[in-house]
């Protein structure tokens, strides 16, 4: 696989699965996107060069909007009164 695919199509992937995750589990929107943001950045360090910091602070954004994302919805939900 080239690298090209998996940096548009894999971490995206990843980094909303960890927002929406993320928020489920913890019900914290932050955490998510701090996680996200330190696996990436340790990532560009280890495998990557420079120039891929804008692409982490990408997935963090991503990260973080599923993650706000995912609490709307889930407060949508959870607000139905029930019958």
């Amino acid at each position: 696989m080239g690298m090209i695919v998996i940096v548009l199509t894999v971490y995206p992937a990843l980094a909303l699965l960890a927002g929406v995750l993320g928020y489920l589990f913890f019900k914290n929107v932050l955490i998510a996107p701090v996680v996200v943001f330190i696996s990436f950045l340790l990532l560009q360090v280890f495998a990557y060069n420079s120039s891929f910091f804008i692409w982490v602070c990408a997935y963090t954004v991503v990260a973080l909007g599923t993650s706000f994302l995912a609490k709307g919805i889930h407060s949508l939900l959870g607000s139905r009164p029930s019958s």
